[in-house]
Order: C-alpha cells, then sequence, then structure tokens
C-alpha cells in the first residue's frame, strides 16, 4: 500500500518531549506511526500514514509535529513491544521508572499493510500518570496477516507532581468526521497527546497546536456505517 513519512526534528540541544500527527485528505488513510526518537545526533517525531486496503486517488500528504525543550530532567523514553498476532485489537503499555512521570506518548504498528490503525492513550487519571498505551484496530473486514504493535511513553522527573495535568476529552458520533479537542488549562502548554477512535473510524490527526494550548483529534469512518463510534483525545499538560 502506499506509504507517506515525515521526520519533525528538535533543534540542536533539545530533546523531544511528545508530538503529533496530522494528514490532509485523509479518505482511506490510516496512520501507523506516531514516534518519539532520542539519537546522539537528534531527537524528532516520526510519523507513517498509509493507504487501506481501498485507497484513495486523491493527493494526500502528512505532516510531523514535534515539543522538543532543553535541560529536561531525568528524561528518557521507554518502549513495549507486543506479541505478534492477528487479533481485532492487540494493545500494549510502556511504564515509566519509579520516580518519573509521562510526558509524552507514542506508537507504531509493523506490519498492519493499511489494514491495522494506530490508537494511543493515557492511562490513570488527571495526575501522577506514568503509563500510556497503543494499540492497534483491524479494520471492519478483519486482516489475516501477523502483526505488532509498539508503545513508547516519554519519562521525565518533576519538581512536583502539580506541574503536570492530564486532560481527556470522550465524544460519540455517527458522522463522517469527528473532530474534538483536550484543552490544557489556563497557564499550562501541551507536551503531547493521544488519539483514539474506535470501529468503524480511524485516526486521522492528533494536532497540537502552535500555542501548545491543546490536541486537537480529527478521526473518520473507513466505511459505509451507520454505527455509533467513539472518539478520546488526550493532553499532557505542565506549567
Amino acid at each position: 500500500m502506499p506509504e507517506k513519512s515525515a521526520e519533525a526534528r528538535c533543534p540542536d540541544g533539545m530533546r523531544v518531549l511528545g508530538g503529533g500527527v496530522r494528514v490532509s485528505f485523509p479518505d482511506h488513510i490510516v496512520v501507523v506511526r506516531q514516534e518519539p526518537v532520542h539519537t546522539q545526533a537528534v531527537d524528532s517525531f516520526l510519523v507513517t500514514a498509509l493507504e487501506d486496503e481501498v485507497g484513495t486517488t486523491n493527493e494526500w500528504a502528512v505532516q510531523a509535529i514535534a515539543v522538543c525543550a532543553a535541560d529536561v530532567p531525568g528524561i528518557e523514553i521507554v518502549a513495549a513491544v507486543s506479541a505478534t498476532g492477528s487479533t481485532g485489537f492487540i494493545g500494549v503499555s510502556s511504564r515509566c521508572p519509579a520516580g518519573k512521570n509521562a510526558i509524552g506518548a507514542g506508537g507504531r504498528v509493523v506490519d498492519g499493510f493499511g489494514q491495522v490503525a494506530l490508537v494511543t492513550l493515557i492511562e490513570g487519571g488527571f495526575m501522577f500518570n506514568t503509563r500510556t498505551t497503543a494499540g492497534g484496530l483491524e479494520d471492519l473486514n478483519g486482516f489475516a496477516g501477523n502483526w505488532s504493535v509498539t508503545s513508547f511513553t516519554v519519562c521525565a522527573t518533576l519538581n512536583s507532581p502539580s506541574d503536570l495535568q492530564v486532560v481527556k476529552t470522550y465524544a460519540n458520533s455517527t458522522d463522517l468526521t469527528n473532530v474534538i479537542a483536550a484543552t490544557c488549562p489556563a497557564g499550562m502548554f501541551a507536551t503531547g497527546g493521544t488519539g483514539w477512535a474506535d470501529l468503524p473510524s480511524a485516526v486521522a490527526s492528533v494536532n497540537i497546536n502552535a500555542a501548545r494550548s491543546r490536541v486537537q483529534l480529527v478521526s473518520r469512518q473507513t466505511g459505509s456505517s451507520t454505527a455509533t463510534w467513539r472518539a478520546s483525545a488526550m493532553a499532557f499538560c505542565v506549567s
């Protein structure tokens, strides 16, 4: 299936906290990668999207968004990989070491070939979050191949638990496209976010705005259905 990727690089000396993805003209396009990356050379946020088995004749593009900062105490990226299988849903969680909190998230579906869409979420309540989950959802007619999913959590040491708050927004929809946002409280800024959309839809965008005040989720139906589906946008907000 046609595939497109993008990389948003942090300036020299800065670390990636989290990021987002945006797909233009997302008809029959599924996001399969939202990955924070740290190397000795540069930090970045990598994203990939694929056409599904139906495909599209539209011109489409994918954009990566990275949130970066310098001098972040204890920052590290932890990952967890699921077992390989072929079920309707596979999920896996990655957890921060003791004493650290989650400030960003990501995930990656491997070998889904456009028939498995990536979903991500922040586990826990609105404070003391240490774990995020990434999952893959097979499309409505399933997928016979074996695939896996990787979860990424960006962790850091906070000065105080009150420095971080997680905002979660949920909505049910029967529309072709559903747009919701998780907005940070006044005086706080988004370091990362997650997006989840149940069948018959798929995540088309997890977009952090330039002001870093919100995480906007765009989800879109991937097939013809009148079923009600649920979506969730979540934001890590720091002061």
